[in-house]
């Protein structure tokens, strides 16, 4: 299948997921999403999501248009040598994502664990975005809380 692909199969390297995680956090500033765990893998993303109004695929496109524009900002965009004429890149993202609802605290706590230990199952440290610590801390909060 690989000989079949126009373009070759997308690996970030650190520069360019640090971009992506830019990109995330504008999506979350302008939209109040609360995301208590990123990993930006060399060839895909694991994200935990807080259920809010919008449909999961509005927030996977608004997620990934504000890291590829992030990327072409920095011209660090993995097909920006394919620049097209009319200025826009091929797609770097499959099309497809994978969704899971949540509904314990027990199921949360091991889907963040999942999510914070795959950058270190592929041998890279473990990541620290701004935007997840923020949404874990108020996530902790509002658990406490409930609590009593």
């Amino acid at each position: 299948m690989k000989q079949c692909l126009k373009y070759q199969p997308v690996r970030w390297n650190g520069v360019q997921a640090r971009a992506i995680a830019r990109g995330f956090a504008e999506a979350v500033e302008e939209s109040g999403y609360r995301i208590p765990a990123c990993a930006i893998l060399e060839d895909h993303v694991h994200l935990i999501i807080v259920r809010c109004d919008r449909p999961i695929s509005q927030i996977v496109t608004h997620l990934k248009g504000r890291a590829t524009q992030q990327l072409r900002a920095e011209r660090i965009h993995p097909f920006e040598r394919f620049t097209r004429d009319d200025g826009s890149v091929p797609t770097m993202w499959c099309g497809k994502y994978w969704k899971v609802f949540i509904d314990t605290d027990e199921h949360f706590d091991k889907a963040i664990e999942y999510v914070d230990r795959n950058p270190v199952k592929e041998r890279k440290k473990r990541q620290q975005w701004n935007f997840v610590r923020e949404a874990r801390e108020a996530h902790t909060d509002a658990r406490r809380k409930r609590r009593g």
